[in-house]
């Protein structure tokens, strides 16, 4: 059981707080990428069966690669959309391929706007906006972002549990 002291939130005197937490097998099971694969599926409803181009972490490869056609690394041919995220395995040839795809027109999502990851002792690396903001720098286009602070995701798991707005606190990993 949890317990938050109701002064902190004064109009949640009296409630019953329920915390949703995703647990290991949710995640091997994709049910973290769920939310987001409905937003993304939405932005790729007008091709049959798109080819990505993946800027990002070879997880990320894995669980788009469950649904989709995904390209990575020196991959010049046809691609539907370029998709951006957290990348620790990022190479340069990973930059000038994705802007080569830029540069001739495809559509371009990132998945959040964070320019900064925490690390440990207190430091940072280069998030996703980071790698945005170079992109819109080098092609002039900006992403269509899905993910956080978008409130796609949260209002899914509202309506999935029956709570609304109003009945929830929201908690994120950059306080």
């Amino acid at each position: 059981n949890y317990y938050i002291k109701p002064t902190l939130f004064p109009k949640l005197n009296r409630r019953t707080l329920k915390f949703l937490s995703l647990n290991e097998e949710d995640v091997e099971n994709g049910l973290s990428f769920k939310e987001f694969y409905n937003e993304f599926d939405s932005c790729l409803k007008k091709y049959d069966n798109p080819v990505v181009y993946l800027v990002g972490t070879n997880d990320f490869y894995l669980a788009l690669a469950k649904h989709y056609n995904v390209k990575t690394g020196s991959y010049y041919e046809h691609v539907d959309v370029v998709v951006i995220g957290f990348d620790t395995e990022l190479s340069y040839e990973m930059l000038r391929c994705a802007t080569w795809h830029l540069e001739n027109g495809v559509d371009y999502i990132a998945a959040n706007p964070d320019l900064r990851c925490p690390i440990e002792d207190g430091r940072y690396i280069p998030d996703c906006g980071t790698l945005m903001y170079m992109f819109e720098a080098t092609t002039g286009r900006k992403p269509f972002v899905i993910g956080k602070p978008r409130s796609y995701m949260i209002d899914s798991l509202l309506e999935k549990y029956g709570y609304s707005k109003d009945d929830a606190v929201v908690i994120g990993d950059r306080l």
